[in-house]
């Protein structure tokens, strides 16, 4: 029942039109929003803990501070991204 997959999910990191994160590498120089606990946020954690993430309690909160500006990259699941970047087109790329 377990074994066969229903849907596709995936980590993703969602940058602002113009910025140039061509590596996992580049990601250290910006700050990052993720929610607390996620894959995103615990992958990013163990790549570099001086990392600048903006650890938030849920995957609204952390699209806020990205739409707001206050964070340059928002790591999320894949699932979310298509209607982010609908409704906040000027902000929003992958």
């Amino acid at each position: 029942m377990f074994t066969s997959p229903y849907g596709r999910h995936a980590a993703r990191g969602v940058r602002a039109q113009g910025l140039s994160v061509t590596s996992a590498t580049r990601w250290a120089a910006y700050k990052i929003a993720a929610a607390k606990g996620t894959t995103q946020e615990l992958a990013l954690s163990a790549m570099n803990r001086r990392r600048q993430i903006m650890r938030t309690e849920d995957d609204a909160t952390a699209a806020a501070a990205y739409l707001s500006g206050q964070a340059e990259l928002f790591a999320t699941n894949t699932l979310l991204i298509p209607d982010m970047q609908k409704r906040n087109r000027p902000r929003s790329s992958r």
